[in-house]
């Protein structure tokens, strides 16, 4: 029993610092997600036309480097649905001066 009860306790810490390492990612997102929420709107037509050819070239460049690494499917699937979110935003600022 004792073997089982460390074993236990080893898992259960594991997972407590996994979770605060993943809370720790989450509240960057929140804060990452409030300042865009409060920056694009904020843009003129020639700022988000500038950004979404830089940001665009950025996440295409960093995929190509991910190619190599071996992620889930499911990071990928987040990845793109958060580039393509991103990316739409501009386009829609893009046309609100236009």
């Amino acid at each position: 029993m004792d073997k089982i009860s460390k074993t236990l306790t080893t898992l259960s810490s594991h997972a407590a610092a996994v979770t605060s390492r993943l809370s720790c990612v989450a509240a960057g997102a929140l804060v990452m997600q409030a300042f865009v929420d409060v920056t694009l709107p904020a843009l003129t037509a020639s700022q988000a036309a500038g950004i979404h050819r830089q940001l665009q070239q950025r996440l295409e460049d960093t995929m190509a480097l991910m190619d190599d690494a071996q992620l889930t499917r499911e990071y990928h699937a987040a990845y793109l649905d958060k580039t393509n979110e991103l990316l739409r935003a501009l386009d829609r600022r893009k046309a609100a001066d236009v």
